[in-house]
């Protein structure tokens, strides 16, 4: 077996030294690569995807969705105000920005919105036990021709004080094939 090549900088003694701490010195890169990985393999998991029902987070992610639609139904302001965090912001397609009074407002006003969208095409995605983001294409009524239209849809949920709040959603439409 050879030794791997050497970084600009590095010495012969310290490829030697693996290599006396290993059996061979691409085994004991690969040792070395192995460890690197699972010491990384934590991390890396807080952003995986998840679809599975019985996820704790995908449920109670899933459940604050109905608890929107259950208090955008109900007109319930108060309802509302507590399921958005305070520096909650929505991008609009046109680059417009609605801040948490002026979507709930949008909502309250019986228009569609991402929040009542059927849930068609979704994927969660954890980044941690306090970060969620929500990706989905939905139809929604459009309220410039009163048609359906296919949009593309994010939204980041936040646990704040032991609750989950929704922080920031972007809508865009889909374009339609040409």
């Amino acid at each position: 077996m050879r030794v791997p090549p050497l970084r600009d900088g590095a010495n012969r003694s310290n490829a030697r030294s693996i290599e006396v701490l290993g059996a061979g010195p691409m085994r004991s890169w690969r040792i070395l690569w192995v460890g690197a990985m699972l010491l990384c393999a934590p991390v890396a998991a807080w952003g995986q995807t998840t679809n599975v029902q019985d996820d704790p987070i995908t449920q109670q992610i899933l459940a604050l969705r109905e608890k929107i639609r259950t208090a955008i139904a109900r007109k319930d302001r108060a309802a509302l105000e507590a399921l958005y965090d305070d520096r909650f912001n929505h991008i609009r397609e046109n680059g417009r920005t609605d801040l948490k009074r002026e979507r709930i407002d949008l909502l309250l006003s019986g228009q569609d919105g991402i929040e009542i969208a059927p849930d068609d095409q979704m994927l969660i995605q954890a980044y941690g036990p306090d970060t969620v983001v929500l990706s989905g294409v939905s139809p929604i009524k459009d309220r410039r021709n009163g048609k359906s239209a296919q949009f593309q849809w994010l939204t980041v949920y936040v646990k704040t004080d032991g609750a989950w709040k929704v922080a920031v959603s972007q809508a865009n439409r889909v374009p339609k094939p040409r």
